[in-house]
């Protein structure tokens, strides 16, 4: 059954997520953010701050690390049309310095926050099964990340992959909702789109690239190189 909510509109395919710890440890995240979105501004929708959760052997950013940043990317974001997205810190979104925020299954309730938060915000959910995708969207999500599509690139994922055609079924129950994260590149960007992803998520991808300007217009140019019906 196709799910219809009123929710915000996704206009544009590309969400960038932080990894959690390399680029903020050695001083080069901000740089790598605005590379990145300055590189691409017509193709990315988000950057997903994910510095507050512990992976790998990282430490997770303190509170004002984060107001930190958050407050030198603000600029950037807004001028080129870029929402700003945290992950589970939703008090950052009162202070009006991210413009949504992103959850996962031990987060807060995406139902109570939708309530709480102002109406334009964004709300993200990262999911790892179609049910679990579902169940987001009726509870107002704006998007979901549904993953792995493909193997990670950054993590070991003892998750098997969803594939193509799952993504697709997905994709055709919840139309313009589904982000595909997991493996993404610019080789298998194009093919995520025509299974009908509203856009691909990745974090090695562009924001650990050598370059992120390059690697995100390279990414935006592999997804409008897409074929349409």
């Amino acid at each position: 059954m196709t799910i219809s909510l009123k929710l915000m509109a996704i206009n544009k395919p590309l969400f960038l997520i932080t990894d959690g710890g390399k680029r903020r440890l050695d001083g080069t995240l901000a740089d790598a953010i605005v590379a990145a979105v300055t590189g691409a501004p017509e193709a990315i929708a988000a950057i997903v701050i994910r510095e507050q959760v512990s992976t790998s052997s990282y430490k997770p950013a303190e509170v004002d690390c984060l107001r930190g940043l958050l407050t030198s990317l603000k600029p950037v974001c807004e001028q080129h049309d870029v929402k700003l997205i945290v992950h589970t810190d939703f008090q950052f979104v009162h202070e009006g310095l991210a413009d949504g925020v992103h959850l996962s299954i031990a987060s807060e309730s995406i139902g109570g926050l939708r309530a709480e938060l102002p109406e334009e915000s964004w709300i993200g959910y990262s999911a790892h099964s179609i049910e679990e995708s579902e169940n987001a969207v009726r509870s107002g999500a704006d998007y979901v990340f549904l993953s792995p599509i493909f193997p990670p690139l950054s993590k070991q994922d003892g998750r098997e992959p969803f594939g193509l055609e799952q993504l697709r079924l997905a994709c055709s129950m919840m139309p313009g909702r589904v982000v595909a994260l997991g493996g993404i590149t610019d080789t298998n960007a194009a093919a995520c789109g025509e299974a009908g992803a509203c856009g691909v998520a990745g974090i090695s991808s562009v924001l650990l690239a050598a370059d992120p300007s390059v690697a995100a217009r390279r990414l935006a140019s592999a997804w409008e190189s897409r074929k349409t019906s």
